[in-house]
This record gives C-alpha cells, sequence and structure tokens, in this order.
C-alpha cells in the first residue's frame, strides 16, 4: 500500500513544471519508474491528446474493464481535460474493490508518450483521474495505456490503480508480485496487461517528431 505521500509524489510526477521564462519551452514532467525501465527511449510529446475506445481484461477467475474518452486540447490546463472513462472491477482478488465501478469525473494530469522504435507500439498514456467509486467521491485512478497501433500482431495493453479517498493505494491490476494480471507490455512503460478484447487508439500530435 502506498501512503497519502507517495500518491502525492505520483500525481506531481505527471503535473508540467511551471517555467517563468515564456520564451523557454517547459521542462517536460518525468515518467514514472516503470517508463525509465521501458526497452525503449520514450518520447514525451505533451499533454495533448486524445484517447477513445476501451476494452476487457480476463485471467483465471479476475476481470477488468473500461471504456471511454479522455482528451486534453491544446491551450488547456491538464485539469480541464475531458474524460467519460468508466471502470468496472467486476471480479478483482480484494474484496473492497471487487464488483465496483470507477466513474472518472475530471483529469488531474495527463501525459502522451511516442517510443522510439514505433514497431512496438503506435503511442502510450499516462492520466491520474479524479473520480466516485460506487458513488464515494474522492478516488483517484491512474490510468496507464499502449495503443499497439494496426495489424493482427498488435496488442493494446493497460494498468488501472485506485487509490482511495485518504491517498492509499487500493488496488493494482499488475503491480505487485502475484497480482491478478500479468506484466505483458513490450513497449513504454512495462507494467501493463494485454487486452483479452477491444480496441483503444490513441491520437497525439506528431509533427516535428522524429519517431525513428
Amino acid at each position: 500500500m502506498r501512503s497519502s505521500r507517495a500518491l502525492h509524489v505520483l500525481m506531481a510526477a505527471f503535473l508540467p513544471l511551471a517555467c517563468t521564462d515564456s520564451s523557454v519551452d517547459p521542462v517536460q514532467p518525468p515518467l514514472d519508474t516503470e517508463v525509465a525501465a521501458a526497452p525503449t527511449g520514450p518520447t514525451v510529446v505533451g499533454t495533448v491528446g486524445r484517447v477513445t475506445g476501451g476494452g476487457h481484461v480476463r485471467n483465471g477467475p479476475w476481470r477488468v474493464s473500461f471504456a471511454g474518452v479522455v482528451e486534453a486540447a491544446e491551450g488547456r490546463e491538464a485539469e480541464t481535460g475531458r474524460t467519460t472513462v468508466v471502470a468496472h472491477f467486476h471480479e478483482v482478488s480484494i474484496p473492497a474493490v471487487s464488483g465496483r465501478t470507477f466513474k472518472a469525473r475530471r483529469v488531474i494530469a495527463i501525459n502522451f508518450v511516442l517510443p522510439d522504435d514505433p514497431r512496438r507500439c503506435h503511442a502510450a498514456v499516462f492520466a491520474n483521474m479524479e473520480g466516485t467509486l460506487d458513488g464515494e467521491p474522492g478516488w483517484v485512478m491512474v490510468y496507464r495505456a499502449n495503443d499497439g497501433g494496426p495489424g493482427k500482431d498488435r496488442v493494446d495493453t493497460v494498468r488501472l490503480s485506485l487509490f482511495d479517498p485518504g491517498g492509499t493505494e487500493a488496488y493494482d491490476m499488475t503491480g505487485n508480485p502475484g497480482a491478478d494480471f500479468p506484466r505483458e507490455s513490450v513497449c513504454v512503460g512495462l507494467g501493463r496487461a494485454n487486452l483479452t478484447g477491444g480496441n483503444l487508439t490513441i491520437h497525439v500530435p506528431r509533427e516535428g517528431i522524429d519517431v525513428n
């Protein structure tokens, strides 16, 4: 379990750093330790982009599903990003979470990322969302996902983590030894599980970005 302080550190890792000189590009926020261990060097392309679609993940008795839009437009702060994501924790190993539903209300912070090797995946997203769990306010879900890109051999992946209103981690799909779902991603961030069904599409601006 993570403490409230740990959650604040995690959330801060996604927030753009302030820049006092408007003539200087703002420093990109660091990524979490999961990305630091990725086999490819990721390129953070900022907070502008859109995610659509969803899917479900099954592993033995465990099942999680999710769907909805995550969007952050040019010129907006991350907190005004739009999200309609709903995540259902149908059957998971944590009784306090199993059978419950998270509904996102707002985006706290977001980053879109491109891999250095586009053959591994199309793009990735990291988003912290505030919302409700079965109507209880104050919950935060960390939404990490990869769009595998076109082709039958490309697989989309996801990792969902829940934090309760006190800031304590309540559930992580793949984060701990013996977790409900395996770590299967080979792209940006290694701790994601392959979708059993469904499709994710991540739209990010690529102008001027070298992804080769």
